[in-house]
């Protein structure tokens, strides 16, 4: 529940706020009057909260177009609530209307400038739209105000890699396995780092426990075949590859080619393969 603004007021007549058409709030008459105190924003607010429930459920249904069209309205219910404005970010994002989720962040944080999770979606869709140096901002200042929000850690280390900073992301990483070592993201993710730094024991040893916390993640098993093929564990790499098909995941062409190649030149490997099933 997002902390609102109200308005007291004491002492005075005050225009009523009624609903209209829309479900916002408008003026009355003025010879209508109202009960004392009056709480102006949750006023404002009442139309708002109508368009934000709906907005909600036709998200949940996966209408993103009308859900983005219901927080619209919540917003000219009420310019003031963060929620619309934070939750029709992550539509644009998905929609990838990266410039709208930005915005939209913009807005959030103006209104709740503590709000983390809003610098955190704002950094990802900075990271789409390639601007990284903003990306890092946004991640950095989330981890800031709260230190221990794990997400911010893996999409910052996810940003240097992209970056080429392969040591430092690393050290992110790690730093997000502190605070959750149950998180299989921040192994794999790490284990890429490595990976990328050809430290291939290192890469197989993350991704191995980020399999362990999620059995049936492929991208694992791909990568962890890959770093397998550069260290010669060539029987190690097919069985990731194999269970990859089981799963009905695609296997990058070049890493079949070139295993394949590898059982050609080493008959007993290729025997060792076809005894298995593998082609």
């Amino acid at each position: 529940m997002f902390p609102r603004l109200e308005v007291w007021v004491f002492g005075i007549t005050l225009v009523p706020l009624f609903l209209g058409p829309t479900g916002c709030a408008h003026d009355a008459t003025p010879n209508e009057t109202v009960p004392f105190p009056i709480r102006l924003q949750q006023a404002r607010t009442a139309g708002a909260e109508k368009h934000l429930r709906r907005a909600l459920e036709l998200d949940s249904m996966g209408n993103i177009d009308r859900a983005i069209s219901a927080y619209t309205r919540a917003i000219q219910c009420d310019p003031k609530s963060t929620r619309a404005y934070f939750n029709r970010s992550n539509l644009f994002r998905e929609n990838g209307d990266f410039d709208r989720a930005i915005a939209d962040c913009d807005q959030a944080i103006a209104l709740s400038p503590r709000f983390i999770k809003a610098y955190n979606n704002r950094g990802l869709a900075h990271k789409l739209r390639g601007d990284l140096e903003a990306a890092s901002r946004d991640f950095a200042k989330a981890i800031a105000l709260q230190p221990k929000f794990t997400e911010a850690y893996i999409n910052w280390g996810c940003v240097l890699v992209a970056k080429k900073d392969f040591g430092e992301a690393i050290h992110v990483f790690s730093q997000a396995i502190e605070l959750d070592p149950k998180d299989a993201r921040s192994y794999y993710n790490r284990g890429i780092a490595h990976q990328e730094k050809s430290d291939y024991q290192q890469a197989v040893t993350d991704f191995t426990k980020a399999l362990e916390l999620s059995p049936n993640e492929v991208d694992a098993y791909i990568h962890r075949a890959i770093s397998y093929f550069h260290q010669r564990k060539y029987r190690a790499s097919w069985l990731d590859v194999k269970k990859c098909q089981e799963l009905g995941a695609p296997v990058p062409a070049d890493l079949l080619e070139q295993l394949n190649k590898m059982g050609k030149k080493r008959p007993p490997l290729g025997q060792w393969m076809r005894s298995v099933g593998l082609p």
